[in-house]
């Protein structure tokens, strides 16, 4: 499943590059997509970990780390989506009325 989720985060970065040499803009919504799919692939490592660690430690450690994790994943979801209704918001103002 790590391995699985590592070749998904190089994909993502090489369809990333691709697109930037092609269309020569750069678009963020793709890095923001693969630092969700890494942090959520960390979590899973470490909620594994975690399930070994009960009552040492290092099991605080890994929860603290779940909940920045878990908190990166909202804010980079919230990013995107701020993005995405942002560009749809200024495309709908650019576009001239068809009553004009």
């Amino acid at each position: 499943m790590d391995g699985l989720l590592l070749v998904f985060i190089f994909a993502e970065l090489l369809h990333t590059v691709r697109v930037v040499l092609a269309m020569d803009v750069l678009r963020i919504e793709p890095f923001l997509m693969v630092g969700i799919v890494a942090a959520i692939r960390r979590f899973i490592v470490a909620s594994a970990e975690a399930s070994e660690e009960v009552g040492r430690r290092r099991f605080d450690d890994l929860m603290l780390e779940l909940g920045v994790l878990m908190f990166a994943v909202l804010v980079l979801g919230f990013t995107i989506w701020l993005i995405r209704h942002s560009t749809s918001e200024r495309q709908s103002f650019d576009e001239p009325d068809a009553a004009d």
